[in-house]
């Protein structure tokens, strides 16, 4: 406690950022608000009416959510060189920093993408901390923060990603980026114990206590030079610190020797606008600005209050002279059938009807909400039937375009991600090792691979993510469309396939290579067995043809001397002309129908 002036001037920076984002950190609430479904009734309504919340707020959140977060994210490294071993080495680390984005999201409830696309859609900001667990060992046993529990924390990689809610962030910024952040935000004493150690031991009694649970604000300050954390008694807000005499100071200003912030903090919106709270514009912002979120659910709560308390109306009055009724009605039967009394009779009363203004007003209030939030076709809106699919495409990828502000807001936090983690590797010379999780690399699954210091060039990083939506495609298209580009415009093979979304396009490319050179070996066995075969055929037919040559000459009688000279084709005399008497009647005495030849005619 007597060091306490020393962050005078930081508790006073302090409450000016936080005084700065105030009119921003009000309409931060009410999107909260409005997606827990927390809304109230104005005063002066009748007594029938009960409260009826609409989740649009919650749906236009959480839809677009899963359906930008659902798929890993396409990282890419941009080599530095256009040589291969350069794009495979970018390769290998794409994969990399996928291992530990995949580690990471197993310390927390959901993955660093869900995280990072719902604040961005829901705030329309985002900030992320990231902490090299390898840098802060030291930092660890300065604080003598037990080492079991930092080999604990370890396990699951070596980087760990903080995403804070940005109500709690306010960052400065100057025509070049952000230049100083400050983080405020509930965290109980026990929490800062096991954070900071003996840092915090001024909290240890209260880190102790069984009984209940003492609440701090932790104001934690980071710029390009220095850092410095403190807490004060959670006094119901963290909008305004307490005092400087009630601070427990948990580290001094401290000089640190990064070369960079740890952090991405980005916004969207248009630093046109002079008013903090219209730079940013959420998906509900207009629904909240415009008085639409408390018109539907005053109008749904008055068409349900309406419905419900006439639900038990009458359905029938009984007219007549005769004061005492003894009506009776048969329910047993399946036509119900009154006895009225006599001289009587029932009359039946029309059934409640809801005021179509109502009706009218309220479908036109949320088909306004619908387009100034999120398309119906991206919250599971069911198709009508006989829909072509063509058709259907058209309208998610036009729904898509709503989200694109978001997804490319998401999309610029996850590069600057990456790119802390190498600058992290880096500025603290301790090598990364990771694992290639790639279950389609048959060679490499499985491969332990490291990143040295020496080889990252911090002025040298570039990444690009991109979200793959989960919403049903057409592949047939996308593979056209990349087929002619490559047939017609000569785009690389390898360009081609990185945009209809292969993964590692190079590991892909060669292993078609060694595919096509598998093939041709195999293609040449083939061939050669081919050609054994035929030759073989062609020896055996020689063989059969000279046999049937060999046992036709043995068959034929001997020939008559001078006769292959007669050939009548040749314009010689027959032979039988030439010697009758070698002809077959001459010497078997016998024409070919066994009669006696004729001799000397």
């Amino acid at each position: 406690m007597a060091k306490i002036s020393i962050i005078k001037n930081q508790q006073t920076l302090a409450q000016t950022m936080i005084d700065r984002d105030k009119e921003r950190d009000s309409d931060f609430i009410e999107y909260e608000n409005m997606i827990h479904g927390v809304w109230n009734l104005p005063e002066g309504l009748p007594a029938y009416v009960g409260k009826d919340v609409n989740t649009l707020g919650h749906d236009a959140v959480y839809s677009p959510t899963r359906v930008l977060s659902s798929l890993e994210p396409d990282v890419t490294l941009f080599p530095l060189a256009g040589n291969q071993d350069t794009r495979d080495r970018a390769n290998m680390i794409e994969q990399m920093i996928k291992w530990q984005l995949w580690g990471a999201r197993k310390r927390r409830h959901s993955s660093i993408v869900t995280e990072i696309v719902q604040s961005s859609i829901m705030y329309h900001a985002v900030a992320v901390e990231m902490v090299d667990l390898d840098y802060q060992k030291k930092l660890y046993t300065a604080l003598k923060i037990p080492s079991k529990r930092f080999e604990s924390i370890r396990r699951y990689g070596r980087f760990a990603f903080n995403v804070y809610n940005p109500r709690f962030v306010h960052a400065q910024y100057s025509q070049y980026g952000v230049e100083r952040i400050l983080v405020s935000q509930i965290k109980t004493a026990y929490e800062l114990y096991q954070n900071y150690g003996e840092a915090a031991k001024a909290l240890k009694e209260d880190a102790d206590t069984v009984d209940s649970i003492v609440e701090y604000v932790e104001y934690k300050m980071i710029d390009t030079e220095e850092t410095c954390v403190w807490a004060e008694p959670y006094n119901g807000s963290t909008a305004k610190p307490v005092g400087e005499e009630d601070a427990i100071v948990i580290i001094e200003p401290t000089k640190h020797k990064m070369s960079y912030l740890p952090w991405s903090v980005r916004c969207g919106g248009s630093n046109l606008e002079t008013r903090e709270k219209y730079k940013y514009h959420p998906v509900l912002a207009s629904v909240l600005w415009f008085g639409q979120w408390d018109n539907i659910n005053m109008l749904d709560s008055l068409k349900t209050s309406k419905a419900m308390a006439t639900a038990g109306a009458p359905d029938a009055v009984e007219e007549g002279a005769n004061p005492r009724s003894d009506t009776k009605v048969d329910y047993d039967k399946p036509f119900q059938v009154a006895h009225p009394s006599p001289g009587n009779k029932i009359v039946p009363f029309p059934t409640p009807q809801i005021d179509q203004r109502l009706l009218e007003v309220s479908a036109d209030l949320r088909s306004q909400a619908m387009k100034s939030t999120i398309p119906g076709v991206l919250q599971n809106q069911d198709v009508p039937s006989g829909m072509a699919y063509a058709t259907y495409n058209l309208q998610l990828q036009n729904a898509l375009s709503v989200v694109k502000p978001y997804q490319e807001l998401a999309e610029r936090i996850l590069s600057d991600v990456c790119e802390l983690m190498l600058l992290s590797i880096h500025y603290s010379k301790i090598p990364m090792r990771a694992y290639n999780w790639n279950r389609n690399d048959a060679e490499g699954y499985g491969n332990e691979y490291t990143i040295d210091p020496e080889e990252i060039y911090p002025d040298g990083i570039y990444f690009d993510v991109k979200l793959k939506a989960d919403v049903p495609s057409d592949e047939m298209v996308k593979l056209q469309s990349v087929l002619q580009a490559v047939a017609g415009l000569g785009m690389a093979k390898e360009d081609a396939l990185e945009r209809f979304g292969v993964e590692n396009p190079s590991e892909t490319m060669n292993k078609r290579f060694e595919e096509q050179l598998l093939e041709n070996e195999v293609n040449l066995i083939i061939t050669g067995k081919q050609a054994e075969q035929q030759m073989a055929m062609q020896q055996q037919i020689a063989q059969q043809q000279m046999a049937m040559q060999q046992a036709q000459a043995a068959a034929n009688p001997q020939g008559v001397e001078g006769a292959e000279g007669m050939n009548p084709a040749n314009g010689s005399a027959p032979p039988a002309m030439v010697n009758p008497g070698a002809t077959r009647e001459m010497q078997t005495g016998q024409t070919r129908s066994g009669q006696q030849a004729m001799r000397g005619v």
